[in-house]
């Protein structure tokens, strides 16, 4: 699968909404907080913060991942995160 350009997920997040996406970039930034763990890619367009229930990558180590590109609304701020998919629920 081919990497899509960080801008163009940021700048179009409804083109990409509930989709599978693949970035490739350089990890800037690792974070475990209480409610959640990421860490930010870098391309030569931009940052995306990717949402993760796997161990966190080490800074500087490049990646190609693949997520669902999704919204995630904290407080005022949006960020827009590549996640894994939740399984979905069996039907009743």
């Amino acid at each position: 699968m081919t990497a899509t350009k960080i801008k163009d997920i940021l700048d179009h997040p409804r083109n990409y909404e509930n989709k599978e996406v693949t970035a490739y970039g350089t990890v800037l930034n690792a974070v475990s907080l209480l409610v959640v763990k990421y860490f930010e890619i870098q391309d030569d367009t931009g940052t995306i913060k990717i949402v993760t229930d796997k161990l966190l990558p080490t800074k500087g180590e490049k990646l190609k991942v693949t997520r669902h590109m999704t919204a995630i609304e904290i407080g005022t701020e949006r960020w827009i995160v590549l996640r894994e998919k939740t399984p979905s629920q069996p039907a009743k």
